[in-house]
C-alpha cells in the first residue's frame, strides 16, 4: 500500500509516493522562480507541475494508494489551493480518501523517511528550523503533537517568522551578494565550513530568552551593527568573512543545541530530533547531537538532506499518520494560507 503526498506550499511543487513501513518509492520538486510573485505566475506553473508529476505514477499503483495526503496550512494563498483541488479532484476520481497537513508538522516526520516506527522513543522533543518558521515542539505520540515555544529573532522588518531574515541581514553586512533570496543560510554554511572559530567577545551579549510560549533571540541585531562598525575594514578581508562565519555559526548553534537539550531534560523527552531545511547544516547537526548525547539522550536528523527541504514525502508520512491516529472527521479540506503572504505579496506588486 502507499500513500500519495501533495505539496505546494509556495516555491515548490511536490509529489511522492511512500510506503506503508515509511520507505520513499517516489519523491520530487519543481521549483518556481521567487524573482516573478505574480499570482497567475504561481498558480498556471503549479497547475503544470502537478499535472506532470502525477503523469509519473504507473497506473498500476493508483489502486494500491490508501489516502492522498495533501499540504492544506500555512503557504501562499496562490499556491496551497492548487495542491488541494488538486487532491481532491485524484481523490474523487480514484475513490481515494484525501486529508489535509499542516507543513510545519509535516516537517517533523521527515525524520520518518525511510526509517522504521519501532527505531523511536517517544516522548521527543523536536527543533523544527528552518528559514521561514521556527518552533520548538513536543512528541508524546503522532496523536498528541503540541507546539511547546515558537523562535523569534529581534527584528522591526516584516519577515517571515524564521531565520531566513537574520541570514540575509548578516550576508548584507558583510558585503556578500547572494545568487538567489532566501540563500543567505546556504552561503553562510558553506563559508563557515571553511573558516577557522576565533573568539568574538560581541557574541556573548546574544541571548536565549524564554517569553511564556516564545523563545527570542535578543539582541542579534546589535551585536551584528556594533561588529560591522568595528571590523569595518577587517570584514573586507575574505578569510576574515569566512572566520566571522565560521564563529558566528559556531556561537549561535552551540547556545541552540544547549538549550534544546536543556528543555527536553525538563519535559521527560527521550529523544532530541532536528528538523526543517537548517538541519542540513553540519555544524548545526554536530551540536545537537552533541548536546543529545551528552544529555543521555537519543538524536535524530533526516537521513538525507534533501529530506530536511520542503518535500512531498514527509507530508505523506504525516497524512498517513493522522489518517490513522487523529483523522478528523468531514470531508472539508479548509485551505489555511498564512497572513504573511498577503502582505509579502501586495507589498511586492504594489510598491
Amino acid at each position: 500500500m502507499y500513500i500519495l503526498g501533495i505539496d505546494t506550499i509556495f516555491r515548490l511543487t511536490g509529489a511522492a509516493l511512500v510506503k506503508e513501513d515509511n520507505s520513499v518509492f517516489y519523491n520530487e520538486i519543481i521549483e518556481l522562480d521567487l524573482s516573478n510573485v505574480e499570482a497567475d505566475y504561481f498558480i498556471n506553473n503549479h497547475i503544470n507541475n502537478i499535472l506532470a508529476l502525477v503523469k509519473k505514477i504507473p497506473d498500476n499503483i493508483w489502486k494500491d494508494i490508501k489516502v492522498i495526503a495533501v499540504v492544506n496550512e500555512p503557504g501562499a494563498f496562490h499556491s496551497l489551493p492548487i495542491g488541494v483541488t488538486a487532491a481532491r479532484v485524484l481523490g474523487a476520481v480514484r475513490n481515494i480518501p484525501v486529508i489535509g497537513v499542516n507543513h510545519i508538522i509535516g516537517h517533523i516526520y521527515s525524520n520518518w523517511i525511510n526509517r522504521n516506527e519501532k527505531e523511536f522513543t517517544l516522548p521527543a522533543i523536536v527543533l523544527n528550523i528552518s528559514g521561514a518558521h521556527n518552533v520548538i515542539h513536543r512528541m508524546n505520540s503522532h496523536a498528541d503533537i503540541s507546539t511547546l515555544y515558537n523562535m523569534a529573532y529581534t527584528s522591526e522588518r516584516d519577515v517571515f517568522p524564521g531565520i531566513t531574515n537574520l541570514f540575509e541581514w548578516i550576508c548584507s553586512a558583510l558585503s556578500i551578494e547572494l545568487p538567489r533570496a532566501g540563500s543567505g543560510g546556504a552561503v553562510l554554511s558553506s563559508m563557515a565550513l571553511n573558516g577557522s572559530v576565533r573568539e568574538f567577545p560581541e557574541f556573548r551579549k546574544i541571548k536565549w530568552t524564554l517569553n511564556q510560549e516564545c523563545v527570542q533571540i535578543t539582541n542579534t541585531w546589535r551585536v551584528i551593527n556594533y561588529i560591522k562598525r568595528r571590523y569595518k575594514k577587517q570584514l573586507l578581508d575574505k578569510q576574515f568573512q569566512l572566520d566571522f562565519a565560521a564563529s558566528f555559526s559556531h556561537y549561535l548553534y552551540g547556545m541552540f543545541a544547549r538549550e534544546v537539550a536543556g528543555i527536553a531534560l525538563d519535559n521527560g523527552a527521550k529523544e532530541i530530533h532536528l528538523v526543517g531545511g537548517i538541519a542540513a547544516n553540519p555544524i548545526l547537526r554536530s551540536k545537537m547531537e552533541t548536546a543529545a548525547l551528552d544529555s543521555g539522550l537519543k538524536f535524530k536528523a533526516p537521513l538525507e538532506e534533501s529530506f530536511c527541504l520542503d518535500n512531498a514525502a514527509m507530508a505523506a508520512i504525516a497524512g498517513a499518520y493522522k489518517y490513522k491516529y487523529a483523522r478528523e472527521k468531514g470531508e472539508d479540506i479548509v485551505v489555511k494560507p498564512d497572513e504573511w503572504f498577503y502582505r509579502y505579496y501586495f507589498r511586492k506588486m504594489f510598491q
